[in-house]
């Protein structure tokens, strides 16, 4: 493999594009094939500006202590950090593999997913002036920035100056195997400054890209994505405490944060009256990877950065804290130890505040308005669903019992003087009501006599058939004696199993090659010989048709006479 005498040293946030024009350049190279064979090794590798592939076929060309390793090539002359956080991780690590070692450059666009996105892509290199100018002075020449080539993006990020479109054309027939250094690319069509440079939205995506580009973030998936975006929108109120994201909110503030013009304006318009536009497909848990300046629209629209959203430890917005939480039942031995496990989340059909429901295993159930703001929200009550049987239980043991006054039994049990009294009133109440229910004794010996007669004067009857008779009777038993009513009378008839039915096959055989041979003979008779005979009219004719193609290796003697009526009797459906 022959070596390349040299390579032009990479500048910062130069793509690997512009290294290979300004070779093209210095080597002063007859023909752009011949300077993809010195490259690449082949002479119809594409000059691919944004995600180009032969990553490693460059790399074994250069010296042996070279930095430029594939993997330093992907990452600091590509776009491919653009788009990785964003991407699933096999699909990342797939198309990383393909820029590197695959000579098929046209499947990565495809696999990343740009040529399925709405989002336009360039048409053209573009440049910074001020960049010209200012690498012109440091570098003695210019060069094309990765940051300036990303869709969407119209400022530059170390200027914030608006991005000119040159005259070099990407993706085009005429540029397809031709590298053009930026000292060559004119400019050509120019923005509207005032449009973009008044603009801080446009500073901050800006911005945002070239985090993007300059860093390695981690690939946490769609669902990690999901999660992420999900705890910001709940701590923003764009969720219900049921976990349902309110879309008509975020739509509408979305649009007023941006305007319809800059939406235009980036690429990414949104129609507020959609249900199933860019951005509710975004923050739903889809199978998609959506175009990362997207993503960086909701990060700005979020107030979050990509070092924010992909570095900070995930945080997850809790409204009521993390679990379990305090039982603060007074009367239980475990008050304030950590005994709910479950909280279930409502929402105040005022407010809209969240509220949380805590039920101990003690009975003590309570309510509390959140989101909780400090460490000692997690021990107030807003308001008591249920005080239980353990605090029911004390409260008549503190009055009672240890003829404690009212109201240091109210201050033990960290009510008001005015509870006390209300739920000693009901305990006394249902005390007594229990009381006047329960029966000292239950006489069931004229049902069990009934039953009894029944039973013998009916003995082919079942007990369900028994108890149409007597209902009255049968209720009562069942009720207060009931041990003695499932022990006697008729007993439940255990269920027998089906006895699996045996197939003589045998005989079955004989009987239908019997009657297979009179339908044959039949067929060929009304026929006159001339049509052929199929099992497929043999098996419709006699009525054995399933038979015939189902279990024809059962039927040997059947199968015999087939062969000799029809050919490939086997093989006929």
């Amino acid at each position: 493999m022959a070596q390349l005498p040299f390579l032009p040293p990479p500048y910062p946030d130069e793509l690997l594009y512009s290294v290979c024009a300004r070779y093209h350049q210095l080597s002063a190279s007859p023909s752009q094939k011949q300077t993809m064979l010195d490259l690449f090794g082949c002479a119809t590798a594409g000059a691919i500006y944004d995600l180009p592939n032969r990553l490693s076929a460059l790399s074994s060309r250069l010296a042996s202590n070279t930095t430029n390793t594939p993997e330093s090539l992907l990452r600091r002359h590509t776009l491919f950090n653009f788009y990785e956080p964003f991407l699933p991780k096999a699909r990342a690590r797939r198309i990383a593999d393909m820029m590197i070692g695959s000579d098929k450059g046209s499947r990565i666009h495809s696999a990343i997913g740009i040529r399925a996105s709405s989002i336009q892509g360039l048409e053209r290199l573009r440049l910074c002036p001020d960049c010209v100018a200012a690498d012109a002075e440091v570098y003695g020449e210019a060069y094309w920035h990765r940051s300036h080539q990303i869709p969407g993006i119209l400022l530059c990020h170390c200027h914030e100056t608006p991005l000119v479109a040159s005259t070099v054309t990407v993706f085009s027939q005429s540029n397809k195997h031709r590298f053009v250094a930026a000292s060559q690319g004119e400019i050509g069509m120019t923005v509207h400054r005032k449009s973009v440079s008044d603009s801080d939205k446009h500073r901050g995506l800006a911005h945002m890209a070239h985090m993007l580009l300059s860093n390695q973030y981690p690939v946490i998936g769609l669902k990690g994505l999901h999660s992420r975006y999900g705890n910001i929108l709940q701590r923003l109120r764009f969720i219900t405490p049921g976990g349902q994201i309110i879309q008509h909110k975020l739509i509408k503030e979305f649009v007023g944060f941006y305007g319809n013009e800059f939406l235009e304006l980036v690429g990414c318009p949104l129609e507020s009256d959609q249900n199933d536009n860019w951005l509710t497909v975004l923050v739903r848990l889809s199978r998609r990877a959506a175009h990362p300046l997207r993503h960086l629209l909701l990060m700005e629209f979020l107030d979050t950065t990509p070092d924010d959203f992909f570095l900070r430890p995930e945080a997850p917005c809790l409204q009521f804290g993390r679990g379990p939480w305090p039982c603060l039942n007074p009367a239980a031995n475990h008050y304030l130890k950590p005994m709910i496990r479950s909280c279930e989340i409502g929402r105040n059909s005022e407010t809209g505040a969240p509220v949380g429901t805590f039920a101990c295993l003690c009975g003590f159930t309570y309510s509390r308005t959140g989101p909780d703001h400090s460490k000692s929200d997690r021990f107030r009550i807003s308001r008591m669903v249920r005080y239980g049987e353990v605090w029911e239980n004390a409260l008549l043991s503190f009055v009672e019992a240890e003829k404690r006054s009212l109201r240091m039994t109210a201050r033990l049990l960290h009510v008001d003087t005015r509870t006390v009294i209300k739920h000693l009133a009901q305990l006394r109440s249902r005390c007594d009501a229990e009381k006047d229910r329960l029966p000292l004794s239950v006489d069931c010996g004229p049902q069990r006599n009934e039953w009894l007669r029944l039973c013998s004067d009916n003995p082919a009857l079942s007990r369900t058939d028994l108890r149409k008779l007597a209902p009255a009777a049968y209720a009562k038993l069942y009720r207060h004696d009931r041990s003695w009513l499932l022990a006697t009378g008729p007993q439940p008839v255990p269920k027998t199993q089906a006895i699996p039915r045996r197939v003589d096959w045998a005989a079955r055989d004989r009987e239908v090659s019997v009657a297979v041979r009179q339908v044959a003979e039949e067929l060929s008779r009304d026929c006159g010989g001339k049509v052929k005979t199929t099992i497929s009219m043999i098996g419709k004719r006699s009525g054995k048709l399933a038979l015939l193609q189902q279990h024809l290796d059962k039927l040997p003697h059947t199968k015999a006479v087939l062969s000799s009526l029809v050919r490939n009797p086997a093989k006929e459906p």
